[in-house]
C-alpha cells in the first residue's frame, strides 16, 4: 500500500468541506493550470492533493515540482489516471520552469527547520532567494501570477509589549544568527515580489504563514516538537515537554492554511502581504492531549520537565511565538474551518 494514501484520504475528506465553504473562490480557478513548487513538502503536498481531488470538478491541471522524481511519483501515484497530474523536475536556483505554461505558481519550496538552519544555511537560502527570482522572471515573461509562501519568522524579535502582530509590525533580526539564513532570505523574497510588481507589474501575493500542523508532516525526518510527538505516540513512548506556561502557540491546521493561500491568490491585492493563521492560541500540553485523545490505544503519556539551556523558546532566540493578526485575511471573506481539537485529532489519526 502507498504509505501516503491514508494521509491523502484525510485531505480528500477535507476537500469536501473546503469546497462547500469556499465554492465561489474555488470556482474562480476553473480551467486553471497551477504549478506548485516544493510539492512533497508539508504545505505543497497538501495543496497538491487538495487541488487534484478538486481537479475534475474545476477542470484543473496541477504541475507538481520537486527534485526527486521517484518521491513525486510515490506521493501522487493515486492520481496518474486522471490526466490532470503533471510532474516537473527542475533546479529552482538555476532554471525557469521551461515547458510549463501555467496561470498560477504557488511557491512553497523551502527548508524550514532548525537542523537545516545550522547545517545547511546556503541550501535554506537557495529556494527563497534564487528560486523566487527565477519564478518571478518566468512570471514577467509569461504573465503568470506568483504566490509566495513566506513566514511569521520575518517579524523577528519584537517588543514584549507587542502581543499581536499586524502586517506592518517588524522587529529585530540578527543577520549573523543561525536562524537568519531563513528569516533574512524570506524577507528578501518578499522584497523581490514587491519590486517585480512595482517595476514590471508582475502579479504577486505574499502569505506569512503561522505555525502549521496536519497530516502532511514528515514525521521520519522533521525533528520539531509536533512531528516528533506524533512519532512517539504511534510507538507508545512518553512525550517530554518543557514546563513553560508561556509556551502558547498559534498553530493552524494545514487545511486552513491552504484555503487561505487560495483565497489570497484569487482576491488579494498584488504586491501585498497577508498573515495566514487561525485565531486559536494553544498551550503545547493541550495540543499533546488532543492527539492522545485521538489515539486511545496508545500507551504514551505527557511528562513535563524543567526548563534548561536547550530550550529554544527563550527570549533572544529569534523564535517568534506571538499572535498574528489575521484581520486583513478575514476581510477577504476567509474563515477557519478546523479547530485545534478537530485538527489535531485528524492529524494523528491520518498516521494510524
Amino acid at each position: 500500500m502507498n504509505p501516503y494514501s491514508r494521509r491523502a484520504e484525510t485531505v480528500k475528506a477535507d476537500s469536501l468541506l473546503l469546497l462547500k465553504e469556499f465554492q465561489n473562490i474555488l470556482e474562480s480557478l476553473r480551467g486553471a493550470k497551477i504549478l506548485i513548487t516544493g510539492s512533497t513538502g508539508m504545505i505543497g503536498s497538501y495543496l497538491g492533493w487538495l487541488l487534484l481531488y478538486l481537479s475534475d470538478k474545476l477542470d484543473l491541471h496541477v504541475f507538481l515540482h520537486g527534485r526527486n522524481t521517484e518521491k513525486l511519483k510515490l506521493y501522487y501515484q493515486d492520481f496518474w489516471e486522471s490526466g490532470r497530474c503533471h510532474i516537473v523536475t527542475f533546479d529552482l536556483a538555476q532554471k525557469h520552469p521551461r515547458g510549463v505554461l501555467c496561470d498560477y505558481i504557488i511557491h512553497t519550496a523551502s527548508l524550514a527547520n532548525n537542523y537545516a538552519f545550522k547545517m545547511y544555511p546556503t541550501k535554506v537560502m537557495e529556494p527563497n532567494i534564487l528560486g523566487t527570482w527565477m519564478l518571478l522572471d518566468y512570471c514577467k515573461e509569461s504573465g503568470a501570477k506568483l504566490l509566495l509562501c513566506s513566514s511569521s519568522a520575518i517579524y523577528g524579535e519584537t517588543e514584549r509589549t507587542q502581543s499581536v502582530l499586524s502586517e506592518s509590525a517588524y522587529g529585530i533580526v540578527d543577520p549573523l544568527s543561525s536562524r537568519a539564513c531563513y528569516t533574512e532570505s524570506k524577507r528578501c523574497a518578499e522584497q523581490m515580489c514587491a519590486a517585480f510588481t512595482r517595476e514590471y507589474a508582475v502579479k504577486t501575493n505574499i502569505v506569512r504563514i503561522s505555525h502549521t500542523y496536519g497530516p502532511t508532516f514528515d514525521i521520519e525526518n522533521d525533528g520539531r516538537v509536533l512531528p516528533r510527538s506524533i512519532k512517539k505516540i504511534l510507538s507508545s513512548q512518553d512525550i517530554e515537554l518543557y514546563d513553560d506556561p508561556d509556551a502558547i502557540v498559534q498553530y493552524t491546521y494545514v487545511g486552513d492554511i491552504c484555503s487561505a493561500i487560495l483565497d489570497v491568490m484569487i482576491q488579494g491585492v498584488s504586491g501585498e502581504a497577508y498573515n495566514v493563521c487561525g485565531d486559536e492560541m494553544l498551550p503545547l500540553p493541550q495540543i499533546i492531549e488532543y492527539m492522545l485523545d485521538g489515539t486511545p490505544e496508545s500507551l504514551s503519556k505527557l511528562v513535563l520537565v524543567p526548563i534548561d539551556e536547550r530550550y529554544a523558546f527563550k527570549k533572544g532566540s529569534g523564535v517568534n511565538i506571538k499572535k498574528l493578526d489575521n484581520g486583513k485575511l478575514k476581510a477577504l471573506g476567509w474563515k477557519s474551518l478546523f479547530s485545534g481539537k478537530i485538527g489535531f485529532r485528524r492529524t494523528i489519526q491520518s498516521y494510524i
